[in-house]
């Protein structure tokens, strides 16, 4: 009984006295990883304490080295580790109590992608061509994807390019916070025919079609024919002068053939509308006039308002417009260093009878200076003057009654005073409207002709003249390093930094290093095959901040894994 009794005690003995060594070496079990501790519940932005109660940072980064050459990107890894990376809240580079901080209205966010017509990623560019983000332009990555989260709220318009396409013209609406989808194939394309008449119902020749951002021309009884249209919702306007141009929607369904007859259009005979400034007050530059329907939305737009506006008119001038459509058209003109009476004006145009409308000036209280840098002028600065809440000050400014989801009504960009912007000339100097009815406190920043530096302050009432100096970059000095576990081979990454998308092959040998980030308070979210390795983690950004990532070992190994060690 004894002996029976005595072999499985040995037995256990060395099973403790083994597990007692495994754990001495620093085997713990799975899912205890060295380098990391994430706190279940995970907490979300709003309940964010501080850092190291959520993630637990490494003293510094480290290099592991594997088996294969140094900087080889030779893998049999082939799904990517996926790394997002959003900015929740940075530390505000100006900021001023009861107001938003500078830039934090910028919060809509895009996410998008383009493929080739045989399937594969297209590399090209986004442009928003009008709306309140025009002039921003968004790279994709060598899968094709491009994104952003610090847009302006409203309805935009984005022109999508990649070589070997035709190219694409779309309508996206933004709003605060939340994120819209963009994602256009050119796989499967359609031709279009379509017909152009004028007002006695024949066809009218020498008309220009633009449809998805191509361009042609009527023939001599008025028929149109595009060969490759990418499918989807897509803009077409129409035009010729002596006529009101037309703008429409229409859907393409891919890879099918719109026959004529199906796409009419009909334009009619374009009205006239002098504009008067007759005063010469404010600063050497023109002022902006800006046209738009009916500020309420519910005519239908059928008209492309931001193809005419705004229109450049120096104060003490005229401007005749033509080719405007019949009906209410609203004028607002902007001047800085001056304010309109009437503010707005509404005149009902219709192409019998030429219209005139005067808009008067007079000078108003205006914030001047200079940019400096080492105690000189710089020439070529954008110089900005915004208000904290853009939007909100934007809807204002133009009178509309349904709050933010005016910005949505029609295709506005940027209207001061809500964004004033000037390029300095040799002397430095920039003037803009102090515009203290839409907030005492107001931000103003400069950037260097070629970004290298940086200067800004806040605005208080009363404030007149204001120098900037140029004293740092516009850009961020902190970075995040991630470390993974060992690896002997290469790992492909596919990483977005506050939604902006970046590829690349991460050789065994290095880390990831995100650099270029603002100081402040992130979210990360790292998966591979779906499979979270870190989420909802919240991180305080601050100078060097190293991570280390536990991979799966499918994302060592790699598909047809060969000796331990070895790359097959």
């Amino acid at each position: 009984m004894t002996q029976k009794l005595l072999l499985p005690a040995l037995l256990l003995g060395l099973l403790l006295f083994g597990g007692f060594i495994w754990k001495s070496m620093g085997q713990g079990p799975e899912n205890v990883v060295e380098g990391l501790e994430v706190n279940r519940p995970v907490l979300t932005p709003t309940e964010a304490k501080p850092v190291a109660q959520e993630i637990r940072m490494l003293p510094e980064a480290g290099v592991r080295v594997g088996t294969a050459a140094p900087g080889s990107t030779v893998t049999t890894v082939k799904l990517p580790l996926e790394i997002d990376i959003t900015l929740i809240s940075s530390k505000p580079r100006l900021s001023s109590p009861g107001v938003p901080n500078l830039d934090s209205a910028a919060s809509a966010q895009i996410r998008g992608s383009m493929h080739l017509p045989d399937g594969s990623p297209g590399r090209g560019y986004a442009e928003f061509v009008a709306g309140p983000n025009q002039g921003r332009v968004l790279e994709t990555d060598d899968q094709g994807r491009f994104g952003a989260n610090d847009l302006y709220a409203g309805l935009s318009l984005i022109a999508l390019h990649s070589s070997g396409t035709p190219g694409a013209l779309r309508e996206a609406v933004l709003r605060e916070h939340r994120e819209t989808q963009m994602n256009v194939g050119f796989g499967r394309t359609s031709t279009v025919n379509g017909l152009v008449k004028g007002p006695d119902n024949s066809g009218l020749p020498l008309a220009t079609v633009i449809m998805d951002g191509q361009k042609t021309m009527t023939d001599d009884e008025g028929r149109f024919y595009f060969g490759r249209m990418t499918s989807g919702k897509v803009p077409i306007y129409i035009s010729k002068p002596g006529y009101a141009s037309h703008r429409e929607m229409q859907y393409i369904t891919g890879g099918m053939s719109v026959p004529p007859g199906k796409l009419r259009f009909t334009l009619q005979e374009g009205c006239t509308l002098k504009v008067v400034i007759p005063e010469r007050v404010g600063g050497p530059e023109p002022g902006q006039l800006y046209l738009s329907s009916r500020l309420d939305g519910s005519a239908t737009r059928t008209y492309p308002w931001h193809l005419v506006s705004p229109i450049t008119v120096f104060a003490g001038e005229s401007k005749e417009i033509e080719d405007l459509p019949a009906g209410p058209v609203f004028l607002q003109y902007f001047k800085p260093g001056t304010i309109s009476n009437p503010n707005r004006v509404m005149m009902n145009l219709n192409s019998s009878v030429p219209k005139s409308a005067t808009i008067h000036l007079k000078a108003a209280p205006s914030i001047t200076g200079r940019v400096l840098q080492d105690g000189k002028p710089v020439e070529g600065a954008l110089v900005q003057f915004e208000m904290p809440d853009v939007s909100g000050a934007a809807v204002e400014a133009m009178g509309g009654d349904l709050g933010r989801a005016q910005l949505e009504v029609d295709l506005y960009s940027q209207m001061p005073p809500a964004k004033q912007k000037v390029v300095t000339k040799a002397d430095g100097r920039f003037m803009f409207s102090a515009a203290e009815e839409y907030s005492k406190s107001r931000y103003l920043t400069a950037k260097g002709p070629d970004g290298s530096g940086w200067g800004g302050r806040v605005v208080k009432a009363g404030d007149h003249e204001v120098d900037l100096v140029l004293n740092s970059s516009a850009g961020g000095d902190s970075r995040i390093v991630f470390e993974t576990s060992e690896r002997f081979q290469a790992i492909p990454v596919h990483y977005s930094v506050n939604g902006k998308p970046h590829t690349k092959v991460l050789p065994a040998n290095e880390d990831l290093t995100i650099d270029d980030l603002p100081e402040g308070r992130y979210e990360v979210e790292v998966r591979w095959r779906n499979d979270h390795i870190l989420r909802d983690v919240i991180l305080d950004v601050a100078g060097t901040n190293n991570v280390f990532l536990p991979l799966p070992q499918g994302a060592v190994d790699g598909e047809n894994p060969g000796p331990k060690g070895q790359i097959p």
